[in-house]
C-alpha cells in the first residue's frame, strides 16, 4: 500500500477489497515527522562503552521509546530532552567509526532517525607519568601528563581525585596533554584523564 499524508502519531490501519467493507483488526501504524541527527557530543569514546553522548538534531521527540544504534549495536534508551536534544549512552564497540541512528520498538524496529552522524570507538586512555608530581594546593600549576589514548575532543579534563578540571587543557598528542592544577587540600590524589561531563576517556 502507498502511505497517504498524515499528521504525526498513531493511526489505525484496516484492509478493504471493495472500498466499503473494512477489516476490524485495530492494528496501529505510527506516523512520525522527518527526524535527523546533526551531530554528537562527544563523537568519540572508549571501546568499553559507557560514554554519555548528547545527540543534537530535529524531530527527536516525535517517536516514543527511542533507542540509539551505534552501527549494528544497540545503545541505551534515549533520554529525549526536546525535539532537538537527546542523551544516549554508548555501548561497547570495536575500534573504528560507526554511524549513529535511532529506532523505536513502537515502530517495530524501523529506523526513525537517519544515521548521518558518526561516532568513533577508541582505546581507553591511560596515564603513565605526571610532571611535576608535586604542586601547591593553591592551584594554577601547569603539569604535563604522559600516557596513551588521549582523545582530541572538546571538553577534555584532568581529574584530580574527584575534581574535574578543564581549565587550560591542551592535548599535545595522543600520548601527552598539559593542564593546570585546581585548588585542592593538601594530600595525594589519583590523576585521570576524562571529560567535563563526568565520563572517563
Amino acid at each position: 500500500c502507498q502511505l497517504p499524508q498524515h499528521r504525526p502519531g498513531n493511526a489505525t490501519i484496516e484492509l478493504s477489497f471493495n472500498g466499503q467493507d473494512f477489516s476490524r483488526s485495530g492494528q496501529k501504524f505510527l506516523f512520525v515527522t522527518d527526524a535527523r541527527i546533526d551531530r554528537l557530543e562527544p563523537s568519540i569514546g572508549p571501546l568499553n562503552g559507557g560514554m554519555l553522548v548528547t545527540v543534537h538534531g530535529a524531530g527527536l521527540a516525535d517517536a516514543d521509546g527511542l533507542k540509539c544504534m551505534f552501527g549494528d549495536r544497540s545503545g541505551s534508551r534515549a533520554q529525549v530532552v526536546n525535539s532537538h536534544t537527546a542523551y544516549c549512552r554508548a555501548p561497547q564497540g570495536a575500534a573504528g567509526v560507526v554511524p549513529v541512528g535511532m529506532w523505536s520498538q513502537e515502530a517495530q524496529g524501523r529506523t526513525l532517525v537517519s544515521n548521518r552522524a558518526l561516532y568513533e570507538f577508541v582505546n581507553q586512555a591511560h596515564v603513565y607519568s605526571v610532571w611535576p608530581s608535586i604542586a601547591s594546593g593553591i592551584g594554577g600549576i601547569r603539569i604535563t601528563v604522559m600516557g596513551s589514548g588521549f582523545l582530541h575532543t572538546d571538553g577534555s579534563a584532568c581529574i584530580f581525585g574527584d575534581v574535574y578540571h578543564s581549565s587550560s587543557v591542551e592535548i599535545v598528542s595522543d600520548s601527552q596533554i598539559t593542564c593546570k592544577t585546581p585548588a585542592h587540600a593538601h594530600g595525594s590524589v589519583k590523576l585521570q584523564v576524562g571529560h567535563v561531563k563526568g565520563e572517563l576517556l
